[in-house]
């Protein structure tokens, strides 16, 4: 009995099929796999079908790798017998974010595609497949010629070097395409240089503010960005930003750095609040010798209420003065936070001891959204940035001008994007040149927006 697909591009009716689809794939979304792009995606898949090179800017949830996935499987299914081969920066991004609509795809399609369908591979025939690999080395893009392959960079702007030129040698054949789709997040780089004018790529923007479900404000597409979530990222980060300009407007931004706390964010008067409003965190730098010093500072929900710096202080001597403010400033150990790196394991370690099972942090540590941040001290400062913004709702925290060190560490952060997408606060030692020293009032702001570090709350979770 022949497959599905064998029946699907069996001569004549196969060949003027998929004749069809070549030319049209738009049609093939809609009457093949039964899906309805909508107007930036369906330019996407024109370009794809009239020129070789097609480059994708775009914001966060426009439906880029959505597309991508389409455009896969009408290649694969358009030019047999064809090979697809997809990459992004990372395995996870590969199997988990392309792959994943791929399959989906090609499950629930209109008309049953045939093939065989494994993790990150369809098979059709021994020279016809698509396959997510990912970018560890470039050799291994060797081996794929055909007359028909198709390349996909997804998350194109975290796409090394040598991986793009891999890739662009693959394209030898009589029929060979490459679809570099990604957010802007980086005014450098390949991606970045694509999208010169001079450049022989097709070009295409895709901005949220383009996106039907926020030009209508109903939910049309039930996967795409809404109006909802753009007006929050508005007052979150402000039109101005490098941030809006990525991952809402799909625009590089201009510098690869931006501030993090803008200046004029803490020189706003001071709220009418009652001081101990809401509960009480103690953050602790932890320091010995030169000129870095330990740091306590403790904050509520709505302002900084203490900060004492000490130096040359030994680790019992910290250990001291946290016990004293937890009791004389009802600071429960649930709200204790320290930095576990260095010197601050030997405190965190007597506190237990003293049975206060206080927060261990380690600011290199995996971020709770991995996806977003490299690691959890940009999570922190992000965090901390929330709560300073202005047109937070519930009205920003409030930081006294005699707390000067701290202002002034704080307006010297910056942050930037990483290869994958991810946001990284500047690391201390470039800050040191900016301040002086290290951010140790700043640090310990931070670590009071670290979330649970508790081994009793770990040990729960594993459980």
């Amino acid at each position: 009995m022949l497959s599905d697909f064998e029946l699907f591009r069996r001569e004549p009716f196969g060949a003027e099929l998929r004749k069809r689809l070549r030319s049209d794939p738009v049609f093939f979304c809609r009457h093949i796999l039964g899906i309805e792009p909508w107007s930036k995606q369906a330019e996407v898949l024109q370009a794809l079908r009239d020129d070789d090179m097609v480059a994708v800017r775009s914001g966060h949830g426009t439906g880029k790798s959505f597309i991508a996935s389409a455009a896969a499987l009408w290649f694969l299914y358009s030019y047999y017998p064809a090979k697809v081969i997809t990459t992004a920066p990372t395995w996870n991004q590969v199997r988990q974010i392309l792959w994943s609509e791929i399959r989906r795809m090609h499950a629930m399609s209109r008309m049953p595609l045939g093939g065989k369908v494994l993790e990150e591979r369809i098979k059709l025939s021994d020279g016809a497949y698509a396959v997510g690999i990912s970018t560890d080395e470039a050799e291994r893009f060797q081996g794929f010629h055909a007359e028909s392959v198709f390349v996909i960079l997804d998350e194109a702007p975290g796409v090394r070097e040598e991986i793009w030129e891999a890739a662009q040698t693959l394209l030898t054949g009589s029929v060979g395409k490459i679809l570099a789709i990604g957010n802007p997040t980086k005014p450098t780089g390949i991606f970045y240089e694509i999208f010169n004018p001079a450049s022989e790529w097709r070009k295409i923007r895709i901005s949220c503010l383009d996106s039907p479900n926020v030009t209508s404000g109903r939910e049309l597409y039930p996967r795409l960005v809404t109006r909802k979530w753009v007006e929050r990222r508005r007052q979150e980060w402000g039109e101005d930003t490098p941030l809006y300009r990525s991952r809402v407007l799909g625009e590089f931004p201009e510098d690869e750095q931006s501030v993090l706390i803008p200046r004029h964010w803490l020189e706003g008067e001071k709220p009418k609040i009652k001081r101990n409003k809401g509960q009480r965190y103690l953050g602790v730098n932890v320091a010995r010798e030169g000129k870095d010093a330990t740091v306590f500072l403790i904050r509520n929900e709505r302002e900084i209420i203490y900060v004492r710096e000490e130096h040359g202080i030994s680790t019992m001597e910290s250990v001291g003065i946290i016990v004293r403010l937890m009791k004389e400033k009802n600071i429960s150990e649930d709200n204790v936070f320290i930095d576990d790196t260095g010197l601050g394991a030997g405190v965190t370690d007597r506190l237990r001891e003293l049975d206060y099972e206080v927060n261990a942090v380690i600011a290199a540590a995996k971020a709770n959204n991995p996806a977003r941040f490299i690691n959890l001290r940009a999570e922190m400062f992000w965090r901390l940035r929330e709560d300073l913004n202005p047109e937070k709702k519930e009205g920003p925290l409030y930081i006294n001008n005699r707390y000067t060190t701290l202002k002034r560490e704080l307006c010297a952060l910056t942050y930037e994007f990483n290869s994958g997408g991810g946001i990284k606060i500047i690391d201390k030692i470039k800050l040191r040149g900016k301040i002086s020293g290290s951010p140790n009032h700043a640090d310990s702001l931070a670590l009071t927006y670290a979330g649970s570090r508790r081994r009793k709350d770990i040990e729960i979770s594993i459980l």
